[in-house]
């Protein structure tokens, strides 16, 4: 379990022993978060704000904002049939802890 700025993500055990209080880096691509449409309790689902919405072509970059205040960008290929996404909705994302990488902070 990572406690981290949005919450608590439940990653998959790996091989590497991480000692416990180090501080750690969760790394994940923007194309990588996924929108969810309906309200999820599910693990490694959050409910986060659209603060920008910003088209580019066969891709958008949406600028979320957490409950904390902190903001990061998340990306969605225009072709997926997602429902519309207007500035200042409330949108559930999922991260799947499969496809994030983690850093040891020396």
């Amino acid at each position: 379990m990572l406690d981290s700025d949005i919450g608590s993500i439940n990653l998959q055990k790996s091989n590497n022993d991480i000692e416990v209080w180090k501080k750690i880096t969760f790394a994940i691509r923007p194309e990588e978060i996924l929108i969810e449409n309906t309200l999820s309790d599910k693990e490694n689902s959050f409910r986060v704000k659209v603060e920008e919405i910003e088209f580019k072509g066969s891709i958008t970059n949406i600028l979320i904002q957490l409950n904390n205040g902190s903001q990061f960008k998340i990306q969605l290929d225009n072709m997926q049939k997602e429902k519309a996404i207007k500035k200042d909705d409330e949108i559930n994302i999922y991260i799947n802890p499969k496809l994030g990488n983690l850093f040891i902070n020396e």
